[in-house]
């Protein structure tokens, strides 16, 4: 056994000194090590913390152009900002101002210690690239839970803004005590966009609508808009879209009555005939060649959600992509609407239960910043790992 373990131990040896001979694989060893820790502490720093003294700007110094320019608390707020609009890759804080300056693909620099920058994770580079939710945790929860009798507004830079403006997903539960309350009117849910005229000679008025026509009239961006309809128990999802439309060029000899006129030389009298309506079959003289022009055409289309029941808390999704949007009840695909324009988004306030309301509650009301597929809607459905922050949900002064 002595014997054996002495030629162990010999070849082990001759193993070792062969390696400590070879500088150049001890060197290459040590870079490689040196590398693994750099590049750990460096996506440690870019996806965890805020760096003091340093600045995230655009690539080009000179053309900054920013995302947003905007004010916040302090860091966490202004890292929040960021979070909220996925195309916003990372953030310059100014701590003795509290300017809050988002950026997308921009570069760290260094600079004073008044600046703190900070650069998003990794994790919300596929639904920049995509448009398309593939994590439930990307979603926070703006209303946890608002009962009917209080009305409130959420902040438009705290709700989160999709990469392509017209993929987004709307989720919310409402329960409905009582249809019969404020029966024959229109029953505000909530709304993103067009305020609420609170002027002072308005600042007590009830708003009360009849009729549709009237909401669409006051309120023309909807983006969207939920309310419960006044005479069945159904929710109209209102969605302000534009859609491209041609329109003649208006030019000043269009449509009016063109004469031949001849003046008498004697009397100086013009006498006219030979009348004609100009763009008419018989009009020669003047007709024109039109031009077109492409303009853009804006209107609430809306949506209708039959046969919400009473006392049961319901679930409703609405998934965008461009003009079609999916609906889903309770975590079920409910029907696919195809719209005559695209969605228009507004960088708007979020208006909840104002101005008439209805019996009952509302509860996590989410925003997600992309078209949802079937599993993001079941997860919503079994609200799983939602970030909820009712802080978002203040009521009006």
């Amino acid at each position: 056994m002595v014997y054996f373990n002495s030629v162990n131990n010999s070849n082990t040896n001759i193993k070792t000194e062969g390696l400590l001979n070879q500088p150049y694989i001890i060197i290459l060893l040590i870079g490689l090590l040196f590398f693994v820790v750099i590049y750990v502490v460096y996506y440690y720093f870019r996806t965890n913390q805020p760096l003091t003294g340093f600045t995230y700007y655009s690539g080009d110094i000179l053309n900054i152009d920013p995302l947003f320019n905007t004010t916040a608390i302090d860091i966490n707020d202004c890292i929040d900002t960021c979070n909220k609009q996925p195309n916003c890759d990372g953030i310059t804080f100014n701590i003795k101002n509290k300017s809050c300056l988002g950026q997308y693909e921009g570069r760290l620099r260094t600079d004073s210690s008044d600046y703190i920058a900070w650069v998003k994770s990794k994790k919300y580079d596929s639904i920049a690239r995509t448009g398309n939710v593939e994590d439930v945790k990307q979603s926070q929860s703006l209303v946890s839970l608002a009962k009917s009798q209080s009305s409130g507004i959420i902040p438009g830079n705290k709700i989160p803004v999709p990469v392509f403006l017209d993929q987004f997903t709307y989720s919310f539960w409402i329960t409905v005590k009582d249809w019969y309350q404020n029966y024959s009117y229109w029953r505000h849910i909530f709304h993103k966009g067009s305020p609420f005229d609170k002027s002072p000679k308005n600042s007590f008025k009830k708003f009360e609508y009849h009729n549709w026509e009237e909401i669409t009239d006051k309120l023309p961006d909807q983006c969207i808009g939920a309310w419960l309809t006044p005479f069945q128990n159904n929710v109209r999802i209102a969605l302000t879209t534009v859609s491209k439309k041609n329109k003649p060029e208006v030019y000043p000899d269009a449509n009016v009555e063109k004469c031949q006129c001849i003046p008498n030389e004697i009397t100086k009298e013009i006498h006219c005939s030979n009348c004609w309506i100009t763009d008419q079959a018989n009009d020669i003289k003047y007709s024109q060649l039109k031009g077109v022009q492409n303009i853009d055409e804006e209107k609430v289309e809306y949506i209708d959600i039959f046969d919400i029941k009473t006392n049961t808390p319901t679930n409703i999704i609405i998934s965008m992509n461009g003009i079609s949007a999916e609906i889903y009840v309770n975590g079920n695909f409910n029907r696919s609407v195809v719209l005559s324009g695209k969605p228009k988004w507004n960088s708007g306030d979020l208006y909840v239960h104002n101005p008439v309301g209805y019996n009952g509650e509302l509860k996590d009301l989410i925003i997600l910043p992309g078209t949802s597929s079937l599993k993001i809607v079941k997860d919503l459905y079994k609200n799983k790992k939602i970030n909820s922050d009712a802080n978002l949900f203040t009521k009006f002064a």
